[in-house]
């Protein structure tokens, strides 16, 4: 399965990944995250592989906050979906997403490339 993941698809999980009172913050960032891990650019594609754009969907959603709250959450819960569209499975641990969460906040990993080397171990096509 390949279809991109469009801003609105993302709106609807936004309550089951966050709190009952979330609120977009920036339609315009939530739209942008959405669409970065299918950019192209010159004819060609910038994330290639399916750790690739789940990395730029996570680093986008957890760094540029579209929401007023919950962020990394809704984060996560948009890089499993990420994962499914493209036919994988994200099967990383709470411990090592409080790790790496961390890190991408902290901005001690701030690179899309060294996000998805993080993520492709936990990574499984169905």
């Amino acid at each position: 399965m390949s279809r991109c993941i469009e801003a609105e698809d993302l709106l609807a999980p936004i309550g089951q990944a966050t709190a009952p009172h979330t609120r977009v913050r920036d339609a315009g960032i939530l739209y942008s995250a959405a669409a970065r891990p299918e950019s192209v650019l010159m004819s060609k594609r910038t994330y290639e592989s399916t750790s690739e754009r789940t990395a730029a969907l996570l680093h986008a959603i957890m760094r540029w906050e579209p929401l007023d709250m919950w962020n990394p959450s809704f984060g996560w819960y948009a890089a499993e979906l990420m994962a499914r569209t493209y036919g994988a499975e994200l099967t990383i641990s709470a411990l090592d997403r409080m790790i790496l969460t961390s890190e991408i906040l902290g901005c001690r990993v701030n690179d899309v490339i060294e996000i998805a080397k993080r993520l492709a171990p936990f990574m499984r096509t169905e």
